[in-house]
């Protein structure tokens, strides 16, 4: 057959990158990769309006980035932690080379198809997902959790493929916490592209001049791992050293993020932290160490040179979700869009049926639902208000404050010793990260009316903004042949960084104008307000 063909891609993050035509051929230009350019990366575009990138462009450099890391692992020689001092143990047992290629190229597939079945305008609506609706044979309609539906299609497989412990597979997949647009990815995956890429590694087969008896083969359960970041938690050496490559595409530091932190800080302009990719990804070695059984394992781990890239990585990423993904525009925008897609599937005869039909894995599969299909939804029904919000800018709210930094400055308690019945920043926190009673909070703050009798309405946005934690252990130095955990090292620097819940308040311009005159009388009057909130004070329960 010969050498496999490349086709070639430009891209502005790493120049040219290089794609067996086979893989292009079976997966790119498949239509539900395809569908990928209408699927905004996203949700930026209405405070960056250069920020037009997809998740198709998004997916390629996922792949590059495993395939980077890939040639890393293969380059860099494992290294060897005090074995001979302590371990008791039989040495660590390398998988065959015909198992870690089998298991490298379904990782390489794994992070190509991550997001395949990704639902419309970015992760706006992807809490939709999250439950399937099921019409039985008397009609009546009920709602599936997604990770059911897709242990139904594992399942499956699994009994022709009998790749692994099917009940252990789905203990580890309901611990990994994997959004919903991983799951139906999967889904999608399992039912639409099994046959493809079975084809292309036959054909990687034939290439190498290997049959399938010693050939590599795709592993389907794995690659959902991978996508979903369900690791093992039956050690064995191959178990040990597939954990390590799901870690490449789902953990703290991982292919998937590296991209989206370059590519929407370099699309949008935002002047962000620098992340050398190849630099970072370059220093990628197995480890060999002891565990606390005194058994040789193998872990992931970074070489001493990529210490000051990891730091930025969490500098780079902290940074595009403070001020970026939470900036009190894209919160409004989204906010906008679920009202919209709320108030339509309301006006539906079966509101469950509506929405499974623009956003489930089924809708994906037989429809090919994108942002394109939503807008046009949009369009066809803008006599209702809030869909006539997203379409026009014109007339859209306003943020009181504009910024965590400034809501604390507002809400913040004053003093460390609250006596019962004052306002409370931990008491609104905590009432704030339930998300419970939200709908009484917006009856309460609608309610306000000034001693002049002016009065407002304000829509109120819950922002919970996800910053980067380095879980204990998670990533690993390796310096002068020992291992240390990054954030071991790094304690003073590194600090677990959070941003309590908070709410965002919107109201119209000339409503915002009042609230601004005559030395912030009444927006005073509205803070005020606010803290008498029942769930804010401190109260004995």
């Amino acid at each position: 057959m010969g050498k496999i063909f490349k086709k070639v891609f430009k891209d502005p993050l790493y120049d040219y990158i290089r794609i067996d035509n086979n893989v292009c051929e079976k997966i790119i230009d498949d239509k539900y990769f395809q569908r990928l350019r209408r699927i905004e990366q996203t949700s930026m575009r209405c405070l960056y309006p250069s920020a037009r990138h997809d998740r198709f462009i998004h997916s390629i450099g996922v792949y590059h980035l495993a395939k980077v890391a890939i040639r890393a692992l293969k380059r860099n020689k494992q290294v060897v932690i005090d074995y001979n001092k302590t371990c008791v143990g039989s040495s660590y047992k390398f998988p065959t080379e015909q198992e870690q290629e089998t298991i490298l190229f379904s990782f390489e597939m794994a992070a190509l198809l991550h997001d395949v079945c990704h639902s419309p305008f970015s992760h706006t609506l992807e809490s939709y997902f999250k439950d399937i609706a099921k019409k039985d044979v008397d009609g009546n309609i009920s709602t599936v959790d997604i990770l059911d539906e897709f242990f139904q299609v594992a399942e499956e497989i699994n009994s022709i493929s009998g790749e692994e412990d099917f009940e252990s597979f789905k203990a580890n997949c309901r611990t990994a916490n994997a959004a919903p647009h991983e799951i139906a990815s999967c889904i999608l995956i399992f039912k639409c592209f099994r046959d493809k890429l079975e084809q292309i590694a036959n054909e990687r087969n034939e290439d190498s001049n290997r049959n399938e008896s010693n050939g590599i083969k795709i592993l389907m359960l794995f690659l959902a791992r991978c996508i979903l970041g369900a690791q093992y938690t039956n050690y064995t050496d191959l178990n040990g050293y597939k954990n390590c490559i799901i870690k490449l595409l789902n953990s703290s530091i991982d292919v998937d993020k590296l991209d989206y932190i370059a590519r929407d800080s370099a699309v949008s302009g935002f002047a962000n932290t620098m992340v050398d990719t190849k630099r970072l990804l370059g220093s990628l070695v197995f480890a060999l160490y002891n565990d606390t059984d005194r058994k040789q394992k193998i872990c992931l781990a970074f070489q001493k040179t990529a210490v000051g890239v990891i730091q930025n990585v969490v500098m780079s990423r902290n940074a595009l979700y403070t001020w970026i993904y939470s900036h009190h525009k894209v919160s409004y925008e989204s906010y906008l869009i679920k009202q919209a897609v709320k108030k339509i599937s309301e006006q539906q005869k079966n509101p469950k049926e509506f929405i499974k039909k623009y956003f489930s894995p089924e809708s994906v599969e037989k429809n090919l639902v994108c942002d394109d299909v939503i807008w046009n939804l949009f369009l066809e029904n803008r006599d209702i208000p809030e869909v006539n919000a997203v379409i026009s800018r014109k007339d859209r709210k306003k943020a009181i404050w504009k910024s965590f930094a400034e809501f604390q400055a507002y809400f913040s308690s004053e003093g460390s010793i609250i006596p019962i019945g004052d306002f409370s920043t931990e008491q609104m926190v905590a009432y704030l990260n339930r998300n419970e009673g939200i709908n009484d909070f917006e009856k309460y703050i609608n309610e306000f009316t000034t001693n002049d009798g002016q009065k407002f309405h304000f829509d109120i946005v819950i922002n919970k903004t996800k910053l980067t934690h380095i879980e204990h252990n998670s990533i690993m130095i390796y310096i002068n042949n020992k291992l240390y955990s990054f954030d071991t090292i790094f304690n003073d620097l590194y600090k677990k960084a959070e941003v309590p819940p908070f709410f965002y308040l919107y109201c119209s311009k000339e409503e915002k104008t009042k609230l601004s005159d005559d030395n912030y009388k009444y927006k005073n009057a509205l803070i005020k307000y606010i803290k008498q909130y029942e769930q804010f004070r401190l109260i004995p329960r």
